[in-house]
């Protein structure tokens, strides 16, 4: 603002006396206060700050850290101010129960026959309590700086009768009576739930279109597990059947035009197929996507942490453009430039059904457009017959996969059978070598790598990949050898160790890698690799695929 007025007044255009009249009101307050950073960023607090979390603890905590960050300011104790009420920013609530908007409470009130124009009443008293809300915060900031506990009791007193009768109409629709010869349920449905109406605890925002920015890292959950505790209504992607993908639904609904949207997601987000609504629900209605993703190893996004993330950022609109990274490793002495060092590419014309690839440079768009456009002549009808391969089926830095099963012994269960090989059976000799080499791969790990979550090697995984049969002779031939070579290389780089609460083989991809490059350079002409293509597809990862810390057992 200071920037604004000091231009105009240097320049030499004609102007209107008013112009950034309120730009100079604000400074003029701004300069009645000893510290002005203090009162900006408490101003910032007040008007612009809010959030809602179940838990009441973590609501207690966010409102201390603000505090802090207020006090951090303040240089001498003599020009500290009062610190803000953000009771009613901060909220504690479930934020996928309760009213999100005028519509969702006027279709359940209207389901009871509105006779008293019960829905205007609503409103204004919706409206009535906004208009405290907007004094409770002027006072602070601009009316004197402090609020009477009056003032704040009436606000609250207020907003209790229009939550309990929300509350109510609510409890109908999840078919919970709510008579007064049936208190007990209606109590339990309430203290399980938690409502939380954002129609009338945030109505100014939400009467107005929605709020501008929303961030957020919602709880990964599955839905099952707390379907005994509360349930919810009325969502779109109630089939992904996870937590996350409900609050991001919700943040959708609570946005404005134009509104951005911030969220740190699991992985799944681009790659399970129960996610699909989500994701065509987060394609459809965002002008742009942004989609950085993030692995576990070397290091993990968040120490301690074990989840593979999506960080999601859009702005809702129509005709989405989809940008995307790559699978994203890293090792811990450079997380401070891990985000300096992310790069995008446009991913449209790319997806799957359910899968949005994780690249980001044009080599690895083109060589997966090669893949993607070889014609398919194998399905799942190709997984039977007597013919076995053994794969290991939790992914890492090599999908290791033999024509022999690799040695496992439970030390405490004898019966205990291998967790993390699985088995791929076929009806010939040929499809045998060719699945063998193909899941060796450095290509069908890029190709793993980039449309799955990178943790697990499903049977769908592998039908997903494209080949076209039959091969011709001569590349036969070549595999065949190459998959003789490599079976050899594994048998004589591995090592029995007792991982876990298990004696299993240990394999070193080290000294199998040229032979690995060279099922790639057979498969590169049945895809029609350029030289570059060829050369980032056996590089690809290199770094961390080759480091000293990814020696893999095959243990539990």
């Amino acid at each position: 603002m200071k920037a604004f007025i000091s231009d105009l007044e240097l320049s030499a255009e004609k102007h209107r006396p008013e112009k950034f009249s309120d730009f100079r009101k604000v400074l003029e307050r701004v300069g009645q206060h000893p510290n002005p950073r203090y009162f900006i960023l408490k101003s910032i607090i007040v008007n612009n700050l809010f959030g809602v979390d179940i838990m009441e603890e973590a609501v207690e905590i966010c409102k201390l850290r603000l505090f802090l960050k207020l006090v951090a300011q303040v240089e001498q104790v003599e020009n500290i101010e009062p610190l803000p009420d953000i009771d009613f920013n901060i909220r504690a609530g479930n934020t996928l129960v309760g009213f999100a908007n005028y519509d969702e409470v006027k279709k359940a009130v209207t389901s009871k026959l509105d006779f008293d124009n019960t829905m205007k009443r609503i409103e204004e008293k919706a409206q009535d309590i906004d208009r405290l809300f907007g004094l409770f915060r002027q006072q602070q900031t601009e009316l004197g700086g402090e609020v009477t506990p009056d003032d704040k009791q009436e606000l609250r007193n207020r907003l209790r009768v229009l939550e309990d009768e929300l509350n109510r109409y609510l409890a109908g629709e999840y078919g919970v009576s709510v008579g007064a010869g049936s208190p007990r349920p209606y109590e339990q449905w309430l203290a399980s739930h938690k409502p939380f109406h954002w129609f009338i605890e945030f109505y100014g925002i939400i009467n107005s279109g929605g709020f501008d920015v929303i961030i957020g890292n919602p709880p990964y959950v599955e839905y099952s597990k707390v379907k005994n505790e509360y349930t919810v209504l009325n969502y779109e992607t109630e089939s992904c059947g996870n937590l996350y993908v409900f609050v991001m639904e919700r943040a959708h609904n609570i946005r404005i035009i134009g509104g951005r949207l911030g969220l740190i997601l699991p992985i799944s987000l681009t790659a399970a197929q129960r996610i699909r609504p989500l994701q065509e629900k987060l394609l459809n209605e965002n002008s742009v996507v942004y989609l950085s993703n993030f692995g576990l190893r070397p290091a993990a996004l968040f120490p301690g942490i074990m989840q593979r993330l999506t960080i999601c950022l859009t702005c809702n609109g129509k005709k989405s453009v989809l940008y995307t990274t790559d699978y994203i490793t890293w090792y811990t002495e450079e997380r401070d430039i891990l985000f300096k060092a992310i790069q995008y590419i446009s991913s449209n014309g790319l997806r799957l059904s359910y899968s949005i690839p994780k690249i980001n440079n044009p080599i690895a768009q083109k060589a997966l457009l090669k893949v993607r456009s070889v014609r398919m002549s194998g399905n799942y009808q190709d997984f039977k017959g007597d013919f076995c391969i053994y794969y290991h089926n939790a992914g890492g830095y090599w999908i290791k996969t033999f024509d022999f099963p690799p040695y496992y012994r439970s030390i405490v269960n004898p019966n205990k059978r291998h967790t993390t090989i699985s088995e791929l059976r076929l009806p010939n000799e040929d499809l045998t070598t060719i699945y063998l080499c193909v899941l060796n791969s450095s290509l069908f790990y890029f190709f793993w790598k980039s449309l799955t979550d990178a943790r697990h090697l499903y049977p769908s995984d592998v039908a997903m990949f494209p080949i076209e049969l039959p091969l011709p002779p001569n590349l036969i031939n070549r595999l065949c050898l190459l998959r003789r070579n490599l079976m050899q290389a594994y048998r004589i780089n591995s090592e029995r160790i007792v991982y876990g609460r298990a004696e299993v083989d240990q394999f070193n991809v080290f000294p199998c890698k040229p032979i690995i490059d060279e099922i790639d350079r057979a498969l590169a002409q049945h895809y029609g690799f350029t030289d570059e293509e060829l050369d980032f597809i056996i590089n690809y990862d290199i770094k961390y695929r080759m480091g000293l810390d990814n020696m893999e057992s095959e243990g539990e």
